[in-house]
């Protein structure tokens, strides 16, 4: 065997014995913050907004980022007080990526990541509704897809008490009296 054969021959066996080098995920650092609008400042909310729409927490929404545009400011306009969010990665993102070890929130006291690093959940922690939200994602210029969904307390609506149901059926007969007298 030539001396160009047997080197041939090596590199076949050393690219079949050894294995290839993967490349390693891409991290997504996400931030979680409690936000007032400026004037101007994109907003949606969340239940109104067509493309995330989450009204209740058994609610699940798909979100494909576009890295080219800001994320705006996200409005509590469910019917919950929301005390937690959960961020999943999708298995069909456009690339393979894991949540980064860099994540907070001034707004959730707790935040746990899965061993595999496809789930962030955001806790113990309270959105009441009307506020607004600031979710800032950092991964470079890559698109992503994930699923949110978000756990909460279903606002009680107060029952109007009996000194404002005394008080319509008072000014309704004043009314009343004055239209016939």
């Amino acid at each position: 065997m030539s001396k160009r054969s047997t080197l041939v021959a090596l590199t076949l066996v050393g690219a079949i014995a050894l294995p290839a080098q993967a490349t390693a995920p891409r991290e997504i650092t996400n931030i979680l913050d409690f936000a007032v609008p400026l004037p101007g400042e994109a907003k949606v909310g969340g239940c109104a907004f067509p493309a995330v729409a989450i009204c209740s927490p058994s609610d699940v929404a798909k979100v494909n980022t576009d890295p080219n545009r800001p994320l705006p400011l996200i409005e509590n306009d469910t019917d919950y007080d929301i005390t937690g969010f959960t961020y999943q990665l999708r298995a069909d993102n456009p690339i393979d990526a894991v949540w980064g070890p860099n994540y907070s929130s001034n707004l959730f006291k707790k935040i746990e990541l899965s061993s595999d690093r496809k789930t962030l959940t955001f806790s113990d922690g309270l959105l009441k509704q009307g506020e607004f939200v600031k979710a800032t994602r950092l991964g470079g210029d890559a698109q992503i897809a994930y699923n949110v969904s978000f756990q909460g307390v279903k606002r009680s609506v107060p029952e109007a008490s009996m000194g404002v149901f005394s008080l319509a059926i008072v000014g309704s007969g004043l009314l009343l009296k004055r239209k016939l007298g």
